[in-house]
This record gives structure tokens, C-alpha cells and sequence, in this order.
């Protein structure tokens, strides 16, 4: 049985994409419909300390949360009163020139 990729939060905003803000607020509004989290944690043997702990998500679940985002619409329809965040780059650009 092959092995599931993994992405930390901040990877996984990128292939989504969407804003981290975002990805945190799907993540807990609709946790029944995801597996257990998986939590990574890097341990120094030689210190004897450890990074605090980052939630990773399988590659089944980025696409899940993408197919949430484009099936509502893009950023304007995810539940967030306003979806600013969700633009970024050129989108944001564009939204702040021509909203009128």
C-alpha cells in the first residue's frame, strides 16, 4: 500500500491555493468530514528539544478542500463574511482597482 504525501499549512496553501486564514477556518467548520489530524513535530536528540508541533494534511485532503472552494464559487462564497484574504497576488490588485 502506497504512502499518502503529506504538506505542512503553509505548502498546502500554495497547491490549494487559498489564504492560510482560509484553509484554518474550512479545517474547523467542517472537521467531521476530514480524518484524525495529522500533527508533525521535529525532536533535537542533541538539545533534547522539539519544534512545537505542525498539522500536516494528506494530499486527499488538499484536493477535498480545493473542490470545497471552487464548487462554492471561488473565495466570495466560503462562509467568511468578506473573502479579501482569498485574492491573492494580481486578484487582490485588480479588486481594490476596479471595485469601483
Amino acid at each position: 500500500m502506497p504512502l499518502e504525501p503529506l504538506y505542512s499549512l503553509d505548502v498546502a496553501v500554495e497547491l490549494i491555493p487559498c489564504s492560510k486564514i482560509v484553509l484554518e477556518h474550512i479545517l474547523s467548520r467542517r472537521a467531521s468530514e476530514f480524518d484524525p489530524p495529522l500533527w508533525h513535530t521535529m525532536y533535537h536528540e542533541a538539545t533534547g528539544k522539539g519544534n512545537p508541533a505542525c498539522r500536516m494534511l494528506r494530499e486527499s485532503e488538499c484536493l477535498k478542500i480545493r473542490g470545497i472552494i471552487l464548487k462554492s464559487g471561488g473565495p466570495r462564497r466560503t462562509g467568511l463574511k468578506r473573502d479579501r484574504h482569498l485574492l491573492t497576488g494580481i486578484g487582490r490588485f485588480l479588486e481594490v482597482d476596479f471595485a469601483g
